[in-house]
């Protein structure tokens, strides 16, 4: 499942916090045994994989959500970092 299946347009922060909470709860349940342990979270990034979060901001046309940045940028400003001005 892709989020774009889900919802037409990028939804606003409390709905992203609502979808993927349980998600971020779960992973967060093993972090410590994780750490002791020295297990990578492979089981876990497969949880965020199916969740859709990993699709947030791939665009639509290539199975993503299309969210691209998700702040909110001033009219006119440049998205681009200032060591490529």
């Amino acid at each position: 499942m892709t989020l774009h299946d889900t919802w037409a347009e990028i939804p606003d922060t409390a709905a992203l916090k609502a979808r993927f909470r349980p998600v971020f709860d779960r992973i967060a349940a093993g972090a410590l045994r994780r750490e002791r342990k020295r297990e990578l979270p492979f089981e876990e990034i497969g949880w965020l994989k199916q969740s859709g979060f990993t699709a947030l901001r791939v665009p639509v046309d290539y199975g993503g959500a299309g969210g691209g940045d998700l702040r909110e940028r001033p009219a006119g400003s440049d998205p681009a970092p200032l060591s490529r001005r």
